[in-house]
């Protein structure tokens, strides 16, 4: 279930990037100018973990920047078993981004509409945490989920996940 949802966001993403390169080619679509400052921030996919922060550090965009995280997360969280470079760069961009969504979540809600939505930086933030066996961030994290309105797409929810992380805190696991 989870990979579909990382898969629509994922397509999403792409036709979206892909309609605003045609918009900005277009010629009824704002000056010059603004065509080429609205190219640099989310025209194409970061490749590397510099261009990705380069990218975030430019975007003021609230719902550009959540494109970008997702589209960040999406590429170093899949490599997060390979070295421990891209599980820190995980870990590092779904903080920033949990940290951030207060200021992000009105842009995302306002695009994605307003029924419950998964946001995949909490999931795997939560996930990460589980791994690395800390299991009370993790909690955190889907309670703060929670309170967004946020869901994880899975059968239980994040109230499933909070019960099965706080079974192996008590278990000293």
């Amino acid at each position: 279930m989870y990979w579909i949802s990382v898969t629509a966001v994922g397509a999403f993403v792409y036709f979206y990037l892909k309609g605003r390169k045609k918009n900005e080619h277009g010629a009824s679509k704002g000056t010059t100018t603004e065509r080429k400052e609205n190219k640099g921030a989310a025209a194409k996919a970061p490749r590397s973990p510099e261009e990705m922060r380069n990218l975030l550090d430019q975007e003021p965009d609230p719902w550009k920047r959540h494109l970008i995280y997702i589209s960040c997360l999406d590429q170093v969280y899949k490599k997060r078993s390979e070295d421990q470079k891209w599980r820190h760069l995980a870990r590092d961009y779904a903080q920033a981004y949990v940290k951030e969504f207060p200021d992000l979540k009105p842009a995302v809600f306002e695009n994605l509409g307003e029924a419950p939505k998964m946001v995949p930086a909490f999931k795997q933030l939560a996930i990460l945490f589980e791994e690395d066996q800390e299991y009370e961030k993790a909690v955190d994290i889907c309670e703060n989920a929670m309170v967004h309105g946020l869901v994880d797409g899975t059968k239980t929810g994040y109230e499933g996940r909070m019960e099965r992380l706080s079974k192996k805190l008590k278990a000293g696991l």
